[in-house]
């Protein structure tokens, strides 16, 4: 296996430069793009226990980088992802597993809170209207955005730490393991930039959620097509034949002659013999 295929550059990724150069990349073929992301959204979804994460992204990236390279992009080359079925599925449950951690987490300490509010609700007296104090009930709100607050932060660092994990598999041909490695890596090395594709990504779902909620689909594949911009800057195209050296041309052939007194002949005669008469000459 090629060093050269962890490498990566670090603080190359450029935000904004990804959202255009992202949405020139589908824009001619947007409706193509929507078809396939709906179909991976919907693997996603209805694939048991997320385990057809892996092979859904795989494909969407497939597609994305062939556009990309300038390569002919078809429907079916998406159900490629599915050749990487092994890696795709050890990223994904590496990515799966710690936000259902903190999911579990949100959901315990929300639960925890909400027993807490009608505890100090049973305890207090009532307040001047003759009702129950709200204070516990405020408290509670205060403490649930909080705690969605701060799972939404967590999942989002989590989202750029695994970003450029899928992308690898189908570029790179990394095993799964060594994928989420070297997106680790190149998170680090590109901190800034991953935070803020996956803070834009974010805002264009919150966008896409604000016109009745069906919008978030349309701007799946410029969410999809950002990311893929923003791994072609840090993972840029390794040359096909550079695993090839260059072999040095052999020398030009020598000729020896066994006659090393080599007589220079005069040249034949080029003159064409008239038919006007013999002996005459044109």
């Amino acid at each position: 296996m090629h060093e050269d295929r962890f490498e990566f550059n670090r603080g190359a990724i450029r935000p904004l430069d990804c959202l255009r150069d992202g949405w020139r990349l589908i824009k001619n073929d947007y409706w193509f793009f929507l078809g396939i992301a709906l179909v991976a959204f919907m693997i996603v979804e209805f694939g048991p226990l997320g385990i057809l994460t892996g092979p859904a992204m795989c494909g969407m990236h497939i597609c994305l980088l062939r556009q990309a390279n300038g390569q002919r992009v078809s429907f079916d080359m998406f159900f490629q992802g599915f050749n990487y079925f092994g890696p795709g599925l050890v990223a994904a449950l590496c990515m799966m597993a710690p936000i259902l951690m903190l999911v579990a987490v949100y959901y315990a300490l929300t639960i925890a809170g909400t027993f807490g509010a009608v505890a100090l609700i049973g305890q207090q007296p009532a307040g001047a209207g003759g009702g129950p104090d709200p204070m516990p009930l405020w408290l509670l709100m205060a403490w649930i955005v909080v705690l969605t607050f701060f799972l939404f932060v967590c999942v989002a660092v989590l989202q750029a730490i695994f970003l450029f994990a899928f992308p690898l598999i189908v570029d790179r041909e990394l095993s799964g393991w060594e994928a989420v490695k070297t997106s680790f890596r190149a998170f680090f090395g590109n901190l800034g930039g991953a935070l803020t594709i996956v803070f834009l990504e974010s805002m264009l779902g919150l966008v896409g959620l604000s016109l009745c909620g069906v919008g978030a689909i349309f701007v799946l594949p410029i969410s999809f097509a950002m990311t893929a911009m923003a791994y072609r800057q840090v993972f840029p195209l390794l040359d096909s034949y550079e695993d090839f050296p260059l072999e040095p041309e052999p020398p030009a052939p020598v000729v020896v002659s066994k006659d090393t007194n080599v007589q220079t002949l005069e040249p034949r005669s080029t003159a064409v013999q008239s038919t006007d008469g013999p002996g005459e000459e044109t």
